[in-house]
């Protein structure tokens, strides 16, 4: 492939236009699921201290979990909750919340869903999630 063909498939591919003349509409649109980026798969931690085991019997696999940032949290000032409704069911592992902390704080869209839930297993490794920026 040279140059200009690898910019023009960039070009449509990042943009979806053509610069066709009377086009007014994209050529093409990128499906739902390739709008996402992951950027992490993880069980839920502290997962025994807060509402999960009053809600399991209501989350499922492919299930949307909101995420919201708590910089005022006296244990980790880069926490990131993990909610059902308004059912906190805890966080993303400190260890992994880093970079996910500072997309977030750039008002960047990040969303979870779960992948898996394990009702039978320890507490600590019941509901695995991924973690998407769109």
């Amino acid at each position: 492939m040279n140059r200009s063909a690898f910019i023009k498939s960039f070009i449509i591919s990042s943009f979806g236009l053509l610069t066709v003349k009377g086009l007014t509409k994209p050529a093409f649109t990128i499906p739902e699921e390739e709008k996402t980026t992951t950027l992490l798969k993880c069980y839920i931690a502290g997962y025994a201290y807060y509402h999960g085991e009053q809600v399991i019997d209501q989350l499922k696999p492919d299930l949307k979990l909101e995420l919201k940032r708590e910089p005022d949290n006296p244990y980790d000032r880069r926490a990131i909750a993990v909610y059902f409704k308004n059912s906190k069911l805890g966080f993303i592992p400190r260890v992994n919340n880093k970079i996910i902390a500072n997309i977030m704080d750039q008002k960047t869209n990040v969303l979870a869903k779960i992948l898996k839930i394990n009702p039978e297993n320890d507490v600590w490794d019941k509901v695995k999630l991924e973690v998407l920026m769109a």
